[in-house]
């Protein structure tokens, strides 16, 4: 009776222990095909060439916290630049530093938005949501306006032309405050 009690003791040991190494091994298994243990993770991917790699959606519930630039939307095709970007594009004016954001798509703000420095706007100029444009540069002053809208150029004679679209959708020349108001 003793030796029959000593055999299930021993019996049941060596299946605990055969179940951890299969449990383990499983483990092992299954987590070696999610990480790849050369330096990078993969999360259902494989073989990826860079350190994080996530194919899917990707969630993240608290701060996330990064040293150096960022890339989002271009893919991981695109070179990597030394500024931070939202699209695949390149600056046209001298970013350099990971401090630098380029948005190369639609820029949408839908409360105030607060500048500290010179902001560069385009030849093309302004758009208002009633229609008043503010622009300069290349614009056109012929023909009809949309009352309201400012156009600015740089004319050689007089410095700086200012003009105005009057309530009868004409270009009016300011040259004075006494033009500005007889319009």
């Amino acid at each position: 009776m003793k030796k029959t009690k000593e055999f299930f003791v021993v019996l049941f040991s060596i299946l605990i222990s055969v179940f951890l190494v299969i449990f383990i091994v499983q483990a092992t298994t299954t987590i070696s095909t999610n990480i790849v243990t050369g330096g990078t993770v993969a999360i259902s991917g494989a073989d990826s060439t860079v350190e994080l790699d996530v194919k899917g959606t990707a969630s993240i519930s608290e701060d996330l916290w990064a040293s150096g630039s960022f890339q989002f939307g271009g893919g991981i095709s695109e070179a990597t630049k030394s500024y931070s970007r939202l699209g695949a594009g390149t600056t046209g004016h001298g970013l350099a530093d990971a401090d630098d954001l380029l948005i190369s798509g639609l820029l949408e703000v839908d409360a105030t938005a607060s500048f500290d420095d010179l902001v560069s706007v385009s030849s093309i100029g302004i758009l208002l949501d009633d229609g008043v444009t503010i622009s300069s540069g290349t614009a056109s002053i012929s023909g009809s306006c949309i009352a309201g809208s400012i156009y600015l150029r740089s004319v050689a004679s007089m410095g700086l032309a200012f003009n105005v679209c009057g309530p009868t959708n004409t270009w009016t020349s300011l040259a004075s405050e006494a033009d500005a108001l007889d319009w």
